[in-house]
């Protein structure tokens, strides 16, 4: 006897599981995929080529949460990821005696060479 473990997601176990509680394939009262598999290897259970609606249903509905928190951690560790390269960027000016950026607009804005627009205006 050879046993080898499946590797799937918590949402296709739980489908899984599911057909395998409804085609009575239990193993100390509790549903078994392990059951389940030995009785589509003897021919006992036969696969029809046929996506089930409700279990595309379901586990489209499961994985939706986990989309959008996946979708929202990318976002931070990006957003997280631009804020120390900029930060690292201005070290890197700074050790090189160049002012920090945005530093030159804004001393031009105070001694009145650009105005509040961001205008270069001439000096009088």
């Amino acid at each position: 006897m050879k046993r080898q473990s499946l590797k799937l997601d918590e949402i296709d176990w739980q489908a899984l599981m599911g057909i395998a509680c409804q085609m009575g394939c239990e193993y100390r009262d509790e549903p078994s995929w392990r059951r389940l598999i030995d009785q589509i290897a003897s021919g006992k259970l036969t696969v029809v080529d046929r996506p089930d609606k409700r279990i595309k249903a379901f586990q489209e509905k499961m994985r939706q949460p986990l989309r959008e928190e996946r979708k929202k951690k990318l976002t931070a560790n990006l957003m997280a990821q631009a804020e120390r390269n900029r930060l690292r960027h201005e070290r890197k000016r700074r050790a090189a005696g160049i002012a920090p950026r945005g530093a030159q607009e804004e001393l031009e804005k105070a001694t009145g060479y650009r105005d509040e627009s961001g205008m270069v205006t001439e000096p009088e």
